[in-house]
């Protein structure tokens, strides 16, 4: 599974990585915990595989609850200048994702909407990582993956 093959990847580099599934397996997300990690970061990464063309539930409900009104939009907008960045594993070919393809759209069209709520927030949109099992080796999508992220830290 690339899920938990980037996640140690991006462990192993330095990266801290916040597993909502193994933090918040009863769904009870601790928003004031989870604002305070963001509010930390200056980059924030959601890496998810693309579920029914979007993502999984508990990262929807994790915005549901932490991105709230009066810290992440309508003032003081706490995330206001991060950086909110999508890592997306696909299982379908890439040649699925275009207007020829099975799909109809490509995968980036798929995340307009992530793209959106970063920009409520005044976060700065970082273009999506998004790798498709049948393009290449596991290792390959790791390495590429850090390397993506370290390009991220730098700036």
């Amino acid at each position: 599974m690339v899920g938990r093959a980037w996640a140690d990847a991006a462990t192993f580099a330095g990266f801290e990585v916040r597993n909502l599934y193994a933090l918040y397996p009863d769904f009870q997300i601790d928003v004031i915990k989870e604002q305070s990690v963001a509010e930390l970061a200056d980059v924030v990464v959601f890496q998810h595989p693309l579920h029914w063309y979007g993502a999984p539930p508990l990262m929807k409900k994790w915005v549901d609850d932490v991105l709230t009104y009066g810290w992440a939009y309508g003032g003081p907008n706490r995330l206001a200048g991060k950086r909110w960045m999508q890592a997306v594993s696909i299982g379908g070919a890439a040649s699925e994702y275009t207007a020829e393809g099975s799909r109809c759209y490509s995968a980036e069209t798929f995340l307009i909407p992530w793209s959106r709520v970063a920009a409520f927030c005044g976060m700065d949109w970082e273009t999506p990582f998004i790798w498709h099992g049948p393009s290449g080796s596991e290792s390959e999508a790791c390495e590429a993956f850090v390397r993506r992220l370290n390009d991220l830290r730098s700036m």
